[in-house]
């Protein structure tokens, strides 16, 4: 066996290992919800809007479910590992009780989670060896051992479950094609990396770089990009309204939370007040995108540095950012400059320990094996008694005043990779095999 390929299964053995035993509840029960919807033919779409609309009803409130809020290529890409999972005899839903923010009272796990989890992680484990694999062969192999190996690329895949692998492999591959002028190919690679939003900001960086390679060629990438979407205009053509509130109506009207000094709206009461916090900081994020656009039209960038800037300045400086959307761009970062990379991973890491609960990592060996400790722990969770003692209070002033420190650290740690322009100008994948 070659060094790449036993690198590979190393990176593969580990995430594989891990897969089974731990997930982010929230978000894998939004997948499973929208794999069993999608298979028996409902519109997500529709599904997640009416249950927004039911919310609104309830409450008085213009809140949103946060259910799939994503491009439809992902439903595409795992319901072949779904209807597997089904066709061997398992429950199709093995997470149970995730309804409102109090699911954590309700929550039931059948024994079918262990095979499900496993298998729902298989294609974005996947695409992780894709990077290890890609990395090896157009760049260096220490970085492919340096992803391979990173604890915060192994945290997002292989225990939370978040699907960014995917969007990160997408967007390597774009460029890798870029640099062999297969346009067409480039641009259907980056238009499936639309299933986050977030890779909207690298749209010009890279088709500035197509054009340069003529007119032809950037035609050819906007071809590309546009039959990749093939399934996202199904939908909008099909439910127009149920799309857009469900997506970009969603994603604009959220409150400022995460990796951002924002998250200290989460204590805030006045709706109002945080809406307007939210919408300044998007603009705030917007001017800095179109600022680095606009360097990156000029020729200052190449455009590995464009397309890595232009989310950082788009995304990182918003109002919204979660753990899990470095994922999309670390394979970029680790190309342009691994130790900020590894800074910025490291701090996410830090505030996903502070910020960690039942949520994080739940563990399936816990509930279906240990129930009298998992009982005890929800006995926990259910009273606010502990919240009224002095302990509790401490505990919880702290725990927001640690994520307010660690939110301002990672946005000034953005701040200055874009003013110091600490990215190299080295054409990272120059080499590329043609």
């Amino acid at each position: 066996m070659d060094e790449r390929a036993k690198l590979v299964l190393q990176a593969l053995t580990i995430r594989l290992l891990l897969a089974p035993f731990f997930f982010h509840v929230w978000d894998i029960n939004a997948v499973q919800e929208a794999l069993n919807k999608f298979i028996n033919g409902i519109n997500i779409y529709s599904y997640v809007s009416n249950l927004s609309s039911h919310l609104s009803e309830v409450t008085g409130l213009q809140i949103h479910y946060e259910g799939f809020a994503y491009l439809p290529h992902v439903l595409y890409i795992l319901s072949p590992f779904y209807v597997l999972y089904k066709s061997l005899g398992f429950d199709p839903s093995p997470i149970q009780g995730v309804t409102t923010p109090f699911y954590m009272l309700t929550l039931h796990l059948e024994p079918s989670i262990f095979a499900f989890l496993l298998t729902i992680k298989l294609p974005i484990i996947l695409a992780d060896a894709g990077v290890v694999l890609a990395l090896y062969s157009y760049s260096d192999k220490k970085l492919a051992k340096l992803y391979a190996f990173d604890p915060y690329v192994i945290f997002i895949t292989a225990i939370w479950g978040a699907f960014d692998a995917l969007v990160g492999l997408s967007l390597l591959y774009s460029l890798i094609m870029l640099r062999k002028n297969k346009h067409f190919i480039a641009g259907l690679s980056y238009g499936l990396s639309l299933m986050k939003f977030y890779s909207a900001f690298a749209f010009i960086p890279l088709f500035m770089e197509s054009l340069k390679k003529g007119s032809r060629n950037a035609l050819s990438f906007i071809i590309g990009l546009l039959t990749s979407q093939i399934p996202t205009l199904y939908f909008l053509i099909i439910s127009p309204n149920a799309f857009l509130n469900s997506t970009l109506f969603f994603h604009g009207s959220r409150v400022g939370e995460g990796l951002t000094p924002l998250n200290v709206l989460s204590s805030v009461q006045d709706l109002n007040f945080s809406t307007m916090a939210s919408l300044l900081s998007s603009l705030v994020a917007i001017t800095a995108w179109v600022f680095i656009t606009q360097k990156t039209v000029r020729g200052e960038f190449p455009v590995e540095n464009g397309v890595v800037l232009s989310i950082i300045a788009g995304l990182f400086m918003g109002k919204i950012v979660h753990e899990q959307y470095l994922l999309g761009i670390y394979p970029l970062m680790l190309l342009n400059n691994r130790d900020v990379a590894k800074r910025l991973s490291r701090i996410i890491l830090a505030f996903a320990a502070v910020d960690t609960g039942l949520i994080y990592f739940t563990t399936p060996i816990v509930k279906i094996l240990s129930g009298p400790v998992w009982d005890w722990m929800l006995s926990i969770y259910r009273t606010t008694l502990w919240r009224t003692t002095i302990l509790g209070y401490f505990l919880s002033v702290t725990r927001l005043l640690l994520m307010f420190v660690l939110g301002t650290v990672f946005f000034l740690s953005v701040v200055e990779v874009i003013t110091s322009k600490v990215f190299s100008k080295n054409i990272c994948l120059g080499d590329v095999k043609r």
